[in-house]
């Protein structure tokens, strides 16, 4: 089986949805760009944090991602004694270089959770993606919306 890493699956769909999105708004266009966020978005509730404290799951920030710079927003919940302790936000930043992925981890760093924070994603990051998985998600995104990604 063949796999390839999720943060070159979402940043192919990125950089095809950036280039669908300088052209003309047909609607073509509207189909390829609802089509690659199908994918987009399934990749990130798939295989970005969920659960284990990132009780609100993970979102792209498509407005300000690009095929060079993927933007996430995640909340932590923190826990203290078995009880709730309060939430703090996040901005995960992934930007590829020569050697792998750059992360940058924004907010509060109560109780040092961006180092935790950073963990979690560079390895959700770099964790391969299913094959078939891809395969299935692209097939109903290209049945939903009449396009191929």
């Amino acid at each position: 089986m063949t796999t390839t890493t999720v943060a070159a699956r979402i940043s192919q769909a990125l950089s095809a949805l950036s280039y669908v999105g300088g052209e003309r708004a047909d609607s073509r266009s509207e189909a390829l760009r609802q089509s690659h966020l199908d994918v987009l978005t399934a990749l990130v509730v798939e295989y970005l944090p969920s659960g284990s404290g990132f009780d609100s799951g993970t979102t792209l920030d498509i407005p300000k991602s690009h095929p060079t710079k993927l933007v996430f927003n995640t909340s932590f919940h923190h826990m203290a004694y078995g009880v709730s302790d309060g939430w703090t936000d996040h901005t995960v930043t992934a930007q590829p270089t020569f050697s792998g992925l750059m992360l940058r981890v924004s907010g509060r760093n109560r109780n040092g959770i961006k180092d935790y924070i950073y963990e979690t994603f560079d390895a959700a990051l770099r964790r391969a993606a299913d094959d078939e998985f891809v395969r299935r998600i692209m097939r109903e995104s290209r049945d939903n919306n009449g396009f191929s990604c």
